[in-house]
Order: structure tokens, then sequence, then C-alpha cells
């Protein structure tokens, strides 16, 4: 009988636990406000250290592409380890889908770029744009200011 009541008492204290630990749904879950001002700010600093200046041959290329994919591929790490609120969780998987399409199309631009392929560079560049300009949809939805946007808000023109 004892060793029933200590399961019983152990169990009891685990529920107790699990319900302290998840809380009311989730402490950890930023605001929309909040999560949209953090991802800006990571954004932001990443875009101090992207590559300015698109590249004019082939050799340039290549060290272009990468750049690219190492900056977002920290930077997407970086973004994917903050909480987005329940009610962005799928919109931001989808970001985060599109970021993921993003890089491969650049590890096929790098290919490319080795092979001094022009024309299969540029055409992966307009592969690259239109997911870009999807994703821009799915940063306006997230909040997003610098994010996932071709141009940053407030920008001149």
């Amino acid at each position: 009988m004892p060793r029933r009541a200590t399961l019983t008492g152990v169990a009891a204290a685990l529920a107790i636990a699990a319900v302290l630990v998840t809380g009311c749904g989730g402490s950890s879950r930023l605001s929309p406000a909040e999560f949209a001002k953090r991802a800006d700010a990571e954004c932001t600093q990443a875009d101090k250290s992207a590559p300015q200046t698109a590249p004019r041959t082939a050799k340039q290329a290549v060290r272009y592409t990468q750049q690219q994919i190492d900056g977002r591929t920290a930077l997407d790490a970086k973004l994917r380890k903050l909480s987005p609120p329940k009610s962005e969780s799928g919109t931001f998987a989808s970001f985060n889908a599109g970021t993921a399409e993003l890089l491969g199309v650049l590890r096929q631009q790098g290919t490319a770029a080795q092979k001094n392929d022009e024309n299969r560079y540029a055409k992966l560049n307009d592969v690259f744009s239109k997911i870009a300009q999807a994703r821009e949809k799915l940063a306006a939805a997230l909040g997003f200011k610098v994010c996932g946007r071709s141009v940053v808000a407030g920008a001149k023109k």
C-alpha cells in the first residue's frame, strides 16, 4: 500500500510540475510586436555584414553566394530561436520554409558560378526573386519591417 501511495504522489507531483512549467500557454512566447521587433533587430545586424555589391565576375559570384549562404544560414538559426506568438507560428513556419528555399537556390547559384554558367545563374536569380516576393508577403504579415523585406520601410527612393 505505501508503494502505491508513493507512485500516486509522484504522478501528482509530475502533473503539477508540468502545469507550472507550461503555465498559461507559454510565458516564453513573445507578443506579435515584440517578436517582430526582435526579429528585425537580428536582421538589421545581419544586414550590416551582408555583401552590398552585386558580383560582376564568376569569381566574385562564387564568393558573393557563399557569403549570402553563410549570413542567411546564421540569421535563420537566430530567428528560429525566437518564440513567435502561437497565432503567428504557422506564418513563421512558412517564412522559414521560404528561407530554406532561398538557401537552396543560393547553393545552386554557387554551383553555376563555379562552372561559369551565367545563363543558369541568371535563371536562378529569377527563381530567387519569385520566392523572395512570396516570402516578403509573409514577412509583412508577421509585422517585419526589415526581415524578408526587399525595401526597408521608410527608405527614400
